[in-house]
């Protein structure tokens, strides 16, 4: 599938149980969440002047912990939940998972810490089953050896089996040991063989902020791709269709089997949906399979919309036990095209220029060019004189021309000027702003060859530039009557209304040949709905004699593929071999001829196994 052709964006909800089971195979994530600490009128556990502390206390409810059910846990002064007996209080903290005692353990704010007569730690159980919580907390607790206190507090979930953990204040005053800089966080499961760190010895646990750990479930189907049209294809949507399909593709990255996923697609925004369930029997670890539905799209929704969908997934693994998920995802409707926004070959006049002679005696005017097939170009003189020659596009009586995505300024030129004193230069002018800026440090290709002195009256360098300074620009004259390519990149002003204007400045003394200009484009990615013409390989919007050049440069290897006027090479693949060669070639010329017509299937788009089909 062509990933370019479909903009996917996935948004995944944490998956949890449905009806409360907990896997037998684990593995646990950690995430920040919003604070939200829990106020509690606890039990006191004793903690008081303690060091070196250990509190076995009840939950109330059996709590999961690493695919084990425990109804106890042990408290540590050091800010430790162990799961399983034990008298290690040990304030030594490490990396987890580690071998070394103590396992099976929540590090909530594992340092060494003590109690002075103000601190203590309280616990109690709040809520009813099946949604109990468990709540510890551990009140000023002091860093051995220091002033200050920190308030932490732990919160086990008995539904989920998530574990949270609130840290009110971990500000002792010193920002060697504040927010956990000496600290360790994380769980560990009985063999210390598995587990994760969130924190070790850095400041990553702020005051005021939450995170959780939370378990995976043992089969996890998640979305890995989506589109419009059949499973695999990369189709579009058009505005005013009724019953678009789309399709949607999980994967089971878990470690065991999933059964009857019942998927269920709703609209979030930009389209409704039409066909809006589907069922897959099963889904096997490390396996994909697809899920069609169908959606209707406004008429009067821009071609550039992106509608948003939800997909809510429940599954069975084979326990029985059943979970929920949601993930979101955009599907452009429209296709990003490399296409040609401004073109002017200079044949038709000069209907989208607007000349300008701000002093000077000529200015532009169309005229042959200097160079083989050149046909018409623009042509200004360098005079014997002080001259500002300036020719801008789109005409001033012409909108702004939108800057595309991606977007280049192409021309040839060719020019031949007093070295030093006269001079050419390429300017952008973005609408309202009421200022030029020079695209010199902008151009790609092509760029300035020289600069003109200040001082000498040019127009193009202004009267207050310090003498002895001088301004980039095209000067003397190029190597050779070829014509010159320029590329100016224009993403940087992607989005942005603008004019371009080329001047050309004389100082005081000393006719040139002058400036040629011709073949003036501007191409970038436009989002369009029109149906994909199999060959239009220079995305003009037709096929014809200019997409065979294309295809003849790409394969003497004169532009590489995606440079223009090679745009598409996807495109010019008319046998679907996947790759552009002779063969190509030789479709797309049959097409030019008559003999064949270029597509597969009936909307003009590619299909079957090749794109030509020989005409009756």
């Amino acid at each position: 599938m062509n990933r370019n052709l479909t903009t996917l964006v996935l948004a995944m909800a944490l998956i949890i149980p449905a009806n409360g089971a907990i896997p037998d195979s684990w593995q646990y994530y950690a995430r920040p969440v919003e604070f939200g600490w829990v106020d509690i009128e606890g039990t006191a556990l004793g903690f008081r002047g303690a060091d070196e502390y250990v509190v076995e206390v009840p939950l109330g409810f059996v709590f999961p912990f690493f695919g084990t059910d425990y109804d106890r846990v042990f408290v540590s002064s050091n800010g430790l939940l162990l799961f399983e007996g034990t008298t290690v209080a040990d304030h030594a903290n490490a990396v987890l998972p580690s071998p070394e005692l103590p396992n099976a353990l929540v590090a909530c704010y594992w340092t060494d810490l003590y109690f002075p007569p103000e601190g203590e730690v309280f616990c109690q159980t709040l809520g009813d089953a099946p949604a109990r919580r468990f709540v510890v907390q551990w009140d000023r607790a002091a860093r051995f050896g220091l002033g200050g206190s920190v308030i932490f507090q732990a919160v086990l979930e008995e539904e989920s089996g998530r574990i949270r953990l609130n840290y009110l204040d971990t500000d002792f005053g010193d920002p060697l040991v504040d927010a956990g800089a000496d600290a360790a966080c994380g769980l560990e499961d009985p063999p210390g063989t598995a587990g994760l760190t969130f924190n070790w010895r850095r400041p990553g646990l702020a005051s005021r902020s939450s995170l959780e750990f939370y378990p995976a479930p043992p089969a996890c189907p998640a979305i890995t791709a989506a589109g419009w049209g059949q499973p695999g294809e990369a189709k579009r949507a058009l505005p005013g269709d009724v019953s678009a399909p789309l399709w949607v593709e999980l994967r089971n990255d878990g470690p065991l089997a999933a059964g009857e996923l019942r998927l269920t697609l709703a609209a979030e925004s930009g389209a409704s949906v039409t066909q809006n369930t589907c069922l897959i029997p099963e889904l096997w670890p490390g396996s994909s399979a697809p899920a069609v539905f169908r959606a209707s799209i406004p008429a009067d929704c821009p071609c550039s919309a992106a509608p948003v969908f939800q997909l809510q997934l429940e599954f069975a693994d084979a326990a029985g036990r059943t979970w929920q998920t949601a993930e979101t995802f955009e599907l452009n409707l429209g296709q990003p095209n490399f296409t040609k926004v401004f073109l002017d070959d200079m044949e038709h006049g000069p209907g989208q220029w607007s000349p300008a002679l701000p002093t000077g005696s000529q200015g532009w005017r169309l005229t042959d060019g200097p160079w083989a097939g050149a046909g018409q170009a623009w042509f200004a003189p360098g005079e014997d004189g002080r001259q500002e020659a300036i020719l801008m596009a789109p005409a001033a009586g012409l909108p702004p021309l939108t800057v595309p995505a991606g977007g280049q300024l192409l021309f040839n030129h060719w020019w031949d000027l007093e070295k030093d004193y006269d001079g050419a230069v390429l300017e952008l002018q973005i609408e309202g702003s009421g200022r030029w800026l020079d695209l010199g440090p902008y151009l790609a290709t092509g760029g300035y060859n020289g600069a003109i002195a200040a001082g000498y009256d040019n127009p193009l360098v202004p009267p207050e530039t310090p003498y002895g300074t001088t301004r980039p620009a095209w000067t003397h004259s190029p190597d050779g009557p070829a014509p010159q390519p320029v590329v100016a990149d224009q993403e940087p002003f992607a989005g942005q209304p603008v004019r371009w204007r080329i001047r050309l400045g004389s100082d005081v003394s000393t006719a040139s040949a002058g400036w040629y200009v011709d073949n003036v484009v501007v191409w970038g990615e436009v989002r369009d709905c029109a149906l994909v013409r199999p060959g239009d390989v220079d995305s003009d919007l037709d096929v014809d004699g200019g997409d065979l050049l294309a295809v003849l440069l790409g394969l003497g290897g004169t532009v590489a593929p995606g440079e223009w006027p090679y745009a598409r090479p996807a495109w010019a693949d008319l046998d679907g071999d996947g790759a552009v060669g002779a063969s190509d070639l030789a479709l797309l010329a049959a097409h030019l001829a008559g003999s064949i017509t270029l597509g597969g299937s009936p909307d003009g788009t590619q299909g079957g196994a090749s794109w030509g089909r020989v005409r009756p």
